[in-house]
């Protein structure tokens, strides 16, 4: 896939990486509070619970925890 790193940076005046960044994080919510530099954006634990972290971990380790109501329309229906 690197070889191919020069044609992909080319991709909607985003680098790949902030392609694939935003596919797995999901879209910025707001600016972090902490660093003033980073993006706010929704991730998952590896319990799969939802959180809000910085997209700039580990330069950046700030993290808001997401009330049960707001993640309500996550969990799929039986």
């Amino acid at each position: 896939m690197r070889k191919f790193q020069p044609f992909f940076d080319d991709l909607d005046g985003r680098s790949f990486s902030d392609q694939q960044r935003e596919a797995i994080e999901g879209a910025a919510l707001r600016q972090c509070p902490v660093c003033l530099v980073g993006q706010m954006v929704e991730k998952r634990n590896k319990n799969g619970t939802v959180f809000h972290g910085c997209n700039q971990f580990p330069d950046c380790r700030h993290s808001e925890g997401v009330p049960a109501q707001s993640t309500a329309h996550l969990h799929r229906r039986a």
